[in-house]
């Protein structure tokens, strides 16, 4: 399986656009099977768009967000066999009317063959860069893993 890295069209479609790098199909079309709307790409939505002939999806859910750092080379691991759609979250600072207060801003990206592809970056990033977001706080609440079957 080979993927190639797809920039997202707009500032809501990080998850589409991860699932149209694991499919090889246009964003717009993973929107479409992935349930995206305003809000974002529903986790069950991915996992649905991610199986079809050839392919299963296993959606995970954490019992609670994990660190980045905790669980970085399990992901490395299984990402050698199975891409990976990963659902990170990134801790934010946002200035409101009165005061700032802290917020958590949701991000999706896949991780294949220790590759990073992140929509929201022009090229595709090393493995170490998953170390590096660990430093920023940024933490796993849920993935899926995209199996080829035999």
């Amino acid at each position: 399986m080979n993927i190639r890295h797809k920039w997202q069209q707009t500032g809501f479609t990080c998850g589409a656009a991860a699932v149209a790098m694991i499919l090889d199909i246009p964003e717009v079309e993973a929107r479409k099977l992935a349930l995206t709307t305003r809000t974002g790409t529903p986790l069950a939505g991915a996992a649905q768009a991610l199986r079809g002939p050839g392919r299963e999806a296993h959606a995970i859910r954490l019992p609670a967000s994990i660190p980045l750092s905790a669980i970085g080379w399990a992901l490395e691991e299984q990402s050698r066999r199975w891409p990976l759609y990963l659902h990170l979250e990134f801790p934010e600072l946002r200035q409101g009317k009165t005061r700032k207060y802290r917020t958590t801003r949701h991000h999706a990206v896949v991780l294949f063959d220790g590759q990073l592809f992140d929509p929201g970056e022009w090229e595709t990033l090393s493995i170490d860069t998953i170390g590096h977001l660990a430093d920023e706080e940024v933490r796993l609440n849920s993935y899926v893993i995209v199996e080829t079957l035999p």
